[in-house]
């Protein structure tokens, strides 16, 4: 999966990308909505393993939207979170439902302002 969006990334604009995801949600949202739960912890855990298998480093965006894909597939619709911070300046994306967050570390998400959430 984390493969596939890479390529995604690479081969279609990101407001291409944005909107499949927002359009998902919006949908899945409407027909069936379910918790972040027991399921999504199966997934969650299964998909953090993966990133032992390839290189994570500067993959955040690819990866976060994997993982959006993986648990759409479950019809679950976590919010994905891109996000700057200035000095130095960097942008970071994340995966998050409510407060939680859910493919990263808190430390690692609090110094950047979020500028899109999907």
């Amino acid at each position: 999966m984390r493969a596939l969006t890479s390529s995604e990334l690479r081969q279609r604009p990101l407001c291409k990308i944005v909107n499949r995801v927002r359009l998902r949600k919006q949908c899945g949202q409407l027909s069936k909505i379910a918790p972040i739960n027991e399921s999504a912890s199966v997934i969650l855990s299964s998909f953090m393993r993966t990133g032992r298998l390839m290189s994570t480093q500067d993959q955040c965006l690819s990866s976060s939207i994997a993982l959006i894909d993986q648990l759409a597939s479950a019809h679950l619709y976590p919010d994905l979170v891109i996000g700057v911070r200035m000095k130095p300046f960097g942008a970071h994306a994340w995966v998050q439902k409510d407060d939680t967050v859910l493919n990263d570390n808190i430390d690692t998400v609090l110094p950047y302002t979020p500028i899109l959430v999907v």
